[in-house]
């Protein structure tokens, strides 16, 4: 029942017992009145407190200031000394010297914008206000803060609204004591990472360059990293846990270096990584993932090699774009989609790059690689397409390789299980100079426009298993002097595609590799090709 008391009572007499009075108002007398406490002050003020419950209490007989401390004594005669007298206006300096700005959200927690301390170039969040945690920064919390240069944040904040560090770009360090309690901080958007570009993290006092998640962390949320630049590596703990990083999480971590993923993860969100400059190695074929999202990887320039593993069935939008540096793709999705910009811009800044097939490959995308009206201004410098020997690929997409004017060679590997090449799958692929189908080919289709403008291709091996060449397969193949048939009997050529009927072509002419060539590029190029005759 004391301690009841002497909490409403301090709520009370704490504003009125003000220090700065030349003679502060005293407690004359204290009482019950009807279940509520009133007390008398010496000025003939009174205030009513609250309620008791029921039953005896001691009332208050006698409030003083002793030593600038606030002491009520009782009925009973005991004593409670209530602590220091203060006015509103110094308890909230005392409580909030930084003149930041607290605004209550639940009964238990508090949200925190800059208020006075816009200007501040240091600004430390608080864990509590008043008793209550700080949870929450708000909407436009810190934005145009355009003087801060430190901000240590505490584990007690779960959520940073939007645009709550916008404008703030002169930030040169986030301080951080809890590695985890940052993992789980929900952020509205980009601009509510206070790293900006701009921001070193610094945790327990040092700046953080190799960053190992701990195993208890399952999942690393949107934004968390964004713009992070000391950042060198990341791994995670033993028995890592984390199954999923989230949308730009290490975007324009510029000096990320390495990256180590879990074996644990299976979801990767957009552009998580792009933008990673000096990113050189990425480990996804150790992951769970079926996904790569859109701009996941976008801009990574100093990559040199990627493995797209197996379980990959859905590559997004220029998820690999404008990876300049890269040299070699090591594809090994047994059946995945993409989009014609996925792999837009790879191999621009160097001396191109490979595509390397893997044995388990079933077909090669629609538009995996193809060149047009780049979004970015670069087309991808492939220069090679090599299949794995006992490839299980049977299609080339339509339009696969189109315009893909780095591209020099093609060699499918022997034993290959390739039937059909799309329309336009290699279609301007000027610079192309080989194209090898292999031992023990069973390639039986080649689409419309397949190898046309291919304006350096000098020869090509038509394998005995084809039994069908579309019109233009080879138009505008002005280099061609060199066909060889590998069965040069049945054929027959049209110009309603029928795989049936049409005009004989002589088994002779075409056992001559420069009278094949011509019929091909030239003379029956805008007709369709069938083979009847095994």
């Amino acid at each position: 029942m004391k301690k009841k008391l002497l909490l409403l009572l301090l709520l009370l007499v704490v504003p009125l017992l003000v220090m700065a009075c030349e003679k502060a108002p005293t407690v004359t007398k204290g009482e019950v009145i009807d279940g509520e406490i009133v007390i008398t002050y010496d000025n003939g003020e009174t205030q009513t407190v609250g309620e008791v419950a029921e039953g005896n209490a001691p009332t208050v007989t006698k409030g003083e200031i002793v030593n600038g401390e606030i002491v009520i004594t009782y009925s009973d005669g005991t004593t409670q000394n209530l602590g220091k007298a203060e006015t509103e206006e110094e308890k909230e300096e005392n409580d909030n010297p930084q003149g930041l700005e607290f605004l209550e959200i639940s009964a238990t927690a508090y949200s925190v914008r800059a208020g006075q301390a816009l200007s501040r170039e240091e600004i430390v969040i608080p864990a509590t206000y008043r008793g209550k945690a700080v949870t929450q920064i708000a909407r436009d919390g810190f934005a145009n803060a355009t003087n801060l240069k430190y901000i240590q944040i505490p584990a007690s904040i779960t959520w940073i609204g939007e645009n709550a560090f916008s404008g703030c770009g002169k930030i040169e360090e986030v301080r951080l004591a809890d590695l985890s309690a940052w993992c789980s901080v929900t952020l509205e958007n980009g601009y509510s990472s206070p790293f900006a570009g701009t921001a070193k993290l610094v945790l327990n006092g040092s700046v953080l360059k190799n960053l190992t998640v701990p195993a208890t962390v399952t999942e690393i949320g949107k934004w968390q990293f964004y713009g992070c630049v000391s950042l060198e590596s990341f791994a995670f703990a033993s028995g890592s846990t984390l199954t999923s990083i989230g949308k730009s999480s290490f975007s324009m971590c510029t000096s990320l270096k390495t990256a180590v993923l879990p074996t644990t993860l299976t979801a990767l969100g957009e552009e998580a990584f792009s933008r990673c400059f000096a990113l050189e190695s990425i480990n996804l074929q150790d992951t769970k993932l079926t996904q790569i999202k859109s701009a996941a990887f976008y801009g990574c320039r100093s990559l040199t090699m990627i493995t797209i593993p197996q379980q990959i069935e859905w590559i997004e939008s220029r998820a690999f774009a404008n990876c300049s540096g890269l040299t070699v793709i090591n594809y090994n999705a047994t059946d995945a989609e993409l989009y014609s910009d996925s792999f837009e811009g790879v191999g621009s800044s160097g001396a191109g790059v490979t595509l390397r097939v893997g044995a388990n490959v079933t077909a090669i995308p629609d538009r995996m690689f193809y060149c047009s009206s780049s979004s970015i201004g670069t087309d991808n410098k492939l220069i090679a397409v090599v299949f794995a020997d006992n490839s299980q690929c049977t299609e080339i997409g339509k339009s696969a390789f189109n315009r893909c004017t780095a591209l020099t060679s093609v060699n499918f590997g022997t034993n290959s299980k390739l039937i059909t090449i799309g329309d336009s799958a290699f279609d301007e692929c000027a610079a192309l100079t080989t194209v090898n189908f292999g031992a023990n080919s069973k390639l039986s289709t080649i689409g419309q426009w397949a190898f046309s403008e291919c304006t350096k291709l000098t020869s090509i091996t038509i394998p005995a298993t084809v039994t069908y060449i579309s019109n233009y397969a080879f138009y505008g193949c002005t280099a061609l002097s060199s066909v060889i048939f590998a069965n040069t009997n049945g054929w027959l050529h049209n110009y309603n595609g029928s795989v049936t009927s049409g005009t004989s072509i002589a088994a002779a002419d075409l056992r001559n590799p420069n009278t094949a060539a011509t019929y091909l590029a030239t003379t029956y190029t805008g007709h369709y090709w069938s083979r009847t005759v095994q």
